[in-house]
């Protein structure tokens, strides 16, 4: 019995970039809802270093390896944000190759595998990593609501290295999203120009992109014929 249907570094490179495409959602997810998120309790966390107070966690780590390992800096402004990305980026990239493994190993399949990779992921970050770091309080020091909130993000997080990898593993999805799209377009602008004359030009746009979103033809063997 084979343990991978892929070689191990295909895995490897596919885990990666999933994993970037995890990162980034969630850290459009975050960005989206930082009204939302709770608030640590006061007093729980003293930063060592005084510029943490102004830092993401990511920026203090790419701080600290620019000036503390490196011996250059120092570091500040865009390039911070920059390099702080980078690590975000990084890191989740690295944690989605290990997916990867795994998924070819069959340790994680389907989208439960998928939450189960995002709740280990949270638990790796905030329950060990991040405290040793000192980036934030030990997990018994932050709020429940905290701890709920970040495994929301790290679910999305999971979830989208699933769905990336899986279209990465199979290339006909691919191939069907982007048939699906040309079809959506094209089925779009033929309700457009079918609109009454009386109809404002944006409703008119808005009225097709809705309609045909709904095209049945989006999934079916129509819509692998669009694009040929």
């Amino acid at each position: 019995m084979r343990i991978y249907k892929i070689s191990p570094v295909g895995a490897w490179f596919r885990g990666f970039a999933a994993g970037m495409a995890g990162s980034a959602l969630i850290g459009a997810f975050l960005q989206s809802t930082a009204k939302l998120m709770p608030q640590p309790k006061e007093g729980a966390f003293q930063p060592p270093e005084r510029e943490q107070t102004a830092e993401q966690p990511s920026e203090t780590v790419a701080r600290r390896m620019v000036e503390g390992l490196m011996h250059r800096g120092p570091l500040f402004g865009d390039a911070k944000k920059r390099l702080g990305a980078a690590v975000s980026f990084g890191y989740g990239a690295l944690l989605g190759s290990i997916y990867g493994l795994l998924r070819e190993s069959r340790v994680l399949c389907g989208p439960l595998g998928g939450l189960a990779f995002g709740a280990a992921v949270h638990g790796l970050s905030h329950g060990i990593l991040m405290p040793a770091l000192r980036l934030e309080p030990p997990p018994h020091k932050q709020r429940i609501a905290m701890h709920a909130y970040m495994l929301v993000a790290h679910a999305i997080y999971g979830l989208g290295v699933y769905g990336v990898y899986e279209l990465e593993r199979d290339p006909r999805g691919l191939y069907r999203l982007a048939a699906a799209f040309v079809s959506r377009q094209r089925v779009r602008a033929k309700i457009a120009r079918r609109m009454p004359g009386f109809v404002p030009a944006r409703v008119a746009g808005r009225l097709a992109n809705a309609i045909g979103w709904f095209d049945p033809r989006r999934f079916g063997p129509t819509a692998t014929r669009a694009i040929a």
